[in-house]
């Protein structure tokens, strides 16, 4: 069976939409964590429920999380970007999974208020999971010849004004929790149970 150059011409089109689809996906990805970080930070803020050690660093997974789609979108997309990914999630959800279970007997009660009638930390293993099905699928069904270098640097979106807000949105985001940790917890080890920021309470003392 003969193929002609404009068969040829029209695969690797489709070639090229499918990659920048799955690269917008990352997009996708990248914002839906950083509305579940920005989110968490508001809450903290405005409802002053402050995270405890399992929050904090079920916050730094999902950062994790969302590092493998901000590489993919920087620099292309590839299947260690997704397993970087997968990795993070995997560990998030064991953290997740050991603060539910702290709370899993009845009358316990849990950390903070629920959301639509779950626990932030239920969320957050109910993502991981999504996150873990979904890099995995990504990196099964993503075909071997889209990954060839030169197609990687065309597809790829770091160029891009939009996406460019988006990273910066993200590093924002990151920068802002780890303040927020420091202003809680200082440099010693976080109350099981936090009620106030340690350096801004010993700041107004020392005035």
């Amino acid at each position: 069976m003969k193929y002609s150059a404009n068969d040829s011409k029209q695969t690797s089109n489709m070639r090229f939409l499918a990659s920048k689809v799955i690269i917008f996906s990352n997009v996708v990805d990248l914002l839906g964590v950083f509305v579940i970080s920005a989110m968490a930070i508001l809450i903290q803020l405005f409802f002053h429920e402050l995270p405890c050690p399992l929050c904090l660093l079920q916050r730094i997974g999902l950062m994790g999380v969302a590092f493998g789609y901000v590489l993919n979108i920087m620099h292309g997309n590839r299947a260690n970007h997704y397993a970087y990914s997968c990795i993070a999630a995997i560990i998030t959800m064991f953290i997740s999974m050991r603060q539910i279970l702290l709370h899993i007997v009845p009358g316990s009660g849990g950390y903070g208020d629920p959301i639509f009638g779950i626990h932030m930390y239920t969320w957050v293993f109910i993502i991981c999971i999504v996150a873990i099905t979904w890099n995995l699928l990504m990196i099964i069904i993503y075909p071997e010849d889209l990954r060839h270098e030169r197609l990687i640097r065309k597809v790829k979106l770091g160029n891009n004004k939009f996406i460019k807000v988006a990273v910066i949105a993200y590093i924002l985001i990151v920068a802002l929790n780890f303040a927020l940790a420091f202003l809680e917890c200082g440099t010693t080890q976080c109350p099981d149970d936090p009620t106030q920021y340690m350096i801004l309470n010993n700041y107004t003392k020392s005035l």
